[in-house]
């Protein structure tokens, strides 16, 4: 069985030209990669939130085990950063992906690599994980320039002065290869 949550930004709120990034920003500053592995991420902008006059932007993961649905909700809800929803409208449960059009973003590996599902989003899912300490597993369905693209943009990251990442879980393009299979929605 797949067990999905969305969790929703208000795009007002996130005062940022480019609110997706930013949301995804919080998202991976907020949440422990190592707690979803094996996840499946989407994104998208939705209108139906439960509060008509804002806009979203939706993060939904996607996973088969239930128990990260408890802990996603735990620590969105205790989450005080600008720019998530109001606590009560927060949170999608139960057909996220059928309900809204999102789109695939990317995939949390079995070792809990993000893997960039689109090239053209490689350069900043990358740059996303570096700033956040994520572990970055290139993309899954990626072409050799990309997978070398983000190797090359790695060692300059990890050769500048002052950009230390988180150590919880590493940073790095890791030799991962392709991710494992999606599963079926």
């Amino acid at each position: 069985m797949l067990y999905e949550i969305g969790i929703l930004f208000t795009t007002d709120d996130l005062k940022e030209a480019d609110y997706q990034q930013r949301a995804w920003q919080i998202f991976m500053m907020t949440c422990d990669p190592l707690r979803l592995p094996d996840s499946t991420l989407y994104d998208g902008e939705i209108s139906e939130t439960g509060m008509s006059h804002e806009e979203a932007f939706c993060i939904a993961v996607q996973t088969q085990d239930r128990h990260l649905m408890q802990y996603l909700k735990k620590v969105f809800m205790f989450s005080d950063a600008p720019g998530l929803m109001s606590r009560e409208h927060r949170f999608i449960e139960r057909g996220v992906t059928l309900r809204y059009p999102l789109s695939l973003r990317g995939r949390i590996d079995t070792s809990g690599q993000f893997c960039s599902w689109q090239e053209n989003f490689v350069r900043r899912d990358h740059q996303l994980c570096h700033e956040a300490g994520w572990a970055f597993g290139g993309a899954v369905n990626y072409s050799p320039d990309y997978k070398r693209e983000a190797v090359l943009v790695e060692e300059t990251n990890n050769h500048e002065v002052g950009n230390a990442s988180r150590p919880r879980s590493g940073s790095g393009s890791g030799s991962g290869g392709k991710a494992d299979p999606l599963p079926h929605r």
